[in-house]
């Protein structure tokens, strides 16, 4: 993964080592009383006598005849500028429960359950000589802040109670303030809202997601996401999101600049000792006996998608990532500016979790083979 790449994956992992504070605006937008707007970045000049990598007429989204508003100026009286379309393709796997959902239909857990279950995963702490559980930092992260720190759910088990228990009280503040930047603002949406178990209406799909849509297309990604679950979620899921980019979103009306399809099929991936198959509609590709070709179908994939992962494949492997969701992979893509670079997202990335199990599918191998967690997560 080059710098700039670590960098962009920087700037969306989210920093749970601060309280958390009103979320900025993302770039690319700017508030418009209690919505948001896109707006196109602000050309800065090329250096006389330089070549200028901006061509006038080019649209302003990457995707075929996309554009995220008219050439001319905004409302706002600013000049808007085509973008430089990036050549590498982006394809975001996205998890779906406690990732881009706070709630879990598989258990279903409301948000206020998620939410607790959630951080008692990413709160760490060690048993000390008298056998008593002491936490080692206030604040939740996703890695653990010593080598000898265990998260709370690995010895007592995810709790969806978990700040209002004697041992995770001391985070019932931080949880407090994470839900309430979750709550939905104004009047419930029967699409965008979700009711919670304390009467509260939050958000169905998290903001940031919205952001992160808007933001690539603003950077002139090329760019494909694809919803992975073990739930029934997915159909809702995509319906929602497509509402969303019609512009039906209340807090997020501008999406309708963004031209992004969506596949509203549900697709399935299933497993076995020997092969894993991957169908949607009509559509089918196996990794038996060429691995290879199920990396190219994902890799071909435009606009948003989704697909259901085998739920009983993971529990057969006692909910290890050794069955957990699969991420084809070809490490020597990482080299090219011109391929696609598969990204998943998820709520955990360990052995003992839904994902990541990563698949090497390099040409002239005719087998998918499992790569180690920890190599591929530093490729």
């Amino acid at each position: 993964m080059s710098m700039e790449e670590s960098a962009a994956c920087r700037a969306v992992s989210p920093d749970l080592s601060r309280l958390p504070r009103t979320p900025a605006l993302a770039a690319g937008t700017e508030k418009d009383g209690n919505r948001e707007r896109l707006v196109a970045p602000r050309r800065i000049p090329s250096p006389p006598g330089s070549p200028d990598p901006e061509e006038p007429g080019k649209p302003l989204c990457p995707h075929p005849g996309g554009r995220l508003g008219a050439e001319g100026q905004d409302s706002l009286g600013f000049p808007e500028y085509p973008l430089i379309v990036r050549t590498k393709k982006l394809v975001l796997h996205m998890d779906i429960n406690n990732t881009i959902l706070v709630s879990d239909s598989a258990t279903g857990q409301g948000p206020v359950a998620a939410l607790n279950s959630y951080l008692s995963t990413v709160c760490w702490g060690q048993f000390n000589q008298e056998g008593e559980w002491q936490w080692l930092s206030e604040f939740p992260s996703l890695l653990p802040p010593t080598p000898d720190a265990t998260s709370f759910s690995s010895n007592f088990g995810r709790d969806t109670k978990f700040t209002s228990s004697t041992l995770g009280r001391p985070f019932q503040t931080l949880f407090s303030s994470y839900l309430q930047l979750l709550e939905w603002p104004g009047q419930p949406d029967a699409v965008f809202s979700v009711p919670g178990e304390d009467g509260h209406h939050y958000h169905r799909v998290l903001p940031a997601f919205f952001n992160l849509l808007a933001g690539l297309c603003q950077q002139g990604r090329r760019f494909a996401v694809i919803f992975r679950t073990f739930g029934k979620d997915l159909t809702s899921l995509l319906q929602t999101t497509h509402n969303a980019l019609q512009g039906q979103h209340p807090q997020f009306s501008a999406l309708k600049e963004v031209v992004l399809p969506v596949d509203l099929r549900p697709g399935k991936i299933r497993c076995s000792p020997k092969k894993v198959m991957v169908s949607r509609g009509k559509e089918f590709v196996s990794g038996s006996p060429d691995a290879r070709v199920v990396y190219d179908y994902f890799s071909a994939m435009e606009g948003l998608g989704g697909f259901q992962d085998h739920f009983a494949w993971w529990a057969k492997n006692n909910f290890s990532s050794q069955g957990g969701k699969p991420l084809w992979v070809d490490p020597m893509t990482l080299r090219s500016s011109t391929s696609a670079l598969m990204i998943i997202f998820g709520c955990r990335m360990e052995r003992a979790s839904s994902i990541p199990r990563c698949l090497w599918a390099r040409e002239n191998k005719n087998a998918a083979q499992s790569l180690p967690l920890n190599s591929t997560a530093s490729a």
